[in-house]
């Protein structure tokens, strides 16, 4: 039988890793095995213990405890961990859909995939917006590099692919780091020649207001701007021929980045030097981005906003997006 692992970063998540839990093991056929790897980061609240007492009553639990060290220094300790030759992620605060296994793992196997990708459904508890792609095979890596920019129900998600686990054999999540995903979801693609794409929605992210991600920002959040310029970089070396739309994807994380510098309330200095740190940013790369038809001309109107009043730019940003 194929054992599928199934690795679970866990930080202080006590009022939704049940769910996360209880859809994994949904997932269960006599078509291949689970195993579910629970990684405790260093948990304050009773998240340590509904971890051991899922492990005690369930034998496709396991169940480790380390320090605190990240989302990347979580999933990275259970690819050391894993069984599996077919790996998959699940943040705790997230959950899949019924039968989504069911209906990836088998075509997985039968027909030899490196990745198989599958729909979203993203929101929160009172509304949600589902992203799906068109069922089919794609063997060519630079379209598959492609699609993880021009497809929203792809993107360089971590959580919503299956993998291969011969494919982690050099690639690691960085430690330390917001958006994580990034690079080491391009590395994958990359790595990877033979990729599938599922119609179902196999996954619901939650938004969690709570997140870090989603808070005002805070000097780790750089990392979003960071992390899509050394994709360029590699982009420009591996495939120039899509350099546009790496440069695109840049031009979109200082958009989102830099609504949340102007958003930054109660500590002028740090606004101050983060948004003189970002203008200089975009002013380096200005040229790429305004003459690049990939990036569209409200965007380009936007990071120029940006770079002469943050305090409109923020306004607008807001009032755009109903933030």
């Amino acid at each position: 039988m194929t054992l599928v692992s199934v690795i679970v970063p866990v930080y202080n998540v006590e009022k939704t890793l049940n769910r996360a839990i209880e859809s994994i093991i949904k997932q269960s056929s006599d078509q291949y095995d689970l195993e579910i790897i629970l990684v405790n980061d260093g948990s304050t609240d009773s998240s340590s213990t509904i971890c051991e007492d899922w492990a005690s009553k369930c034998s496709e639990i396991v169940c480790y405890h380390k320090e605190n060290g990240g989302l990347s220094s979580a999933r990275n300790y259970g690819l050391k961990k894993a069984s599996g030759s077919i790996i998959s992620f699940l943040d705790s605060d997230d959950y899949f859909m019924d039968n989504t296994f069911f209906q990836v793992i088998p075509f997985f196997i039968e027909n030899e995939i490196d990745i198989a990708v599958f729909g979203i459904e993203k929101g929160s508890l009172t509304e949600s917006t589902k992203l799906t792609v068109t069922d089919r095979i794609i063997d060519n890596k630079e379209k598959n590099i492609e699609q993880l920019f021009t497809e929203k129900a792809v993107d360089f998600y971590a959580w919503n692919k299956i993998y291969r686990s011969t494919l982690f054999k050099e690639i690691a999540y960085p430690e330390g780091k917001l958006y994580e995903d990034v690079m080491p979801t391009y590395q994958l693609v990359n790595a990877s020649s033979r990729i599938s794409y599922h119609s179902i929605v196999g996954i619901f992210y939650f938004q969690n207001p709570d997140s870090i991600v989603y808070q005002h920002f805070n000097s780790k959040q750089y990392d979003n701007i960071d992390q899509r310029k050394i994709l360029l970089n590699s982009i420009r070396i591996d495939y120039p021929q899509l350099l546009p739309l790496a440069i695109s994807k840049l031009a979109d994380g200082y958009l989102s980045t830099g609504y949340k510098i102007t958003s930054v309330k109660g500590n002028e200095t740090e606004r101050e030097q983060y948004l003189t740190k970002i203008r200089h940013d975009i002013k380096n790369n200005e040229e790429k981005i305004v003459g690049n038809k990939a990036v569209p001309l409200t965007k380009r109107m936007a990071l120029r906003l940006l770079l002469m009043n943050g305090n409109l730019y923020n306004r607008l940003y807001k009032l755009v997006l109903k933030k």
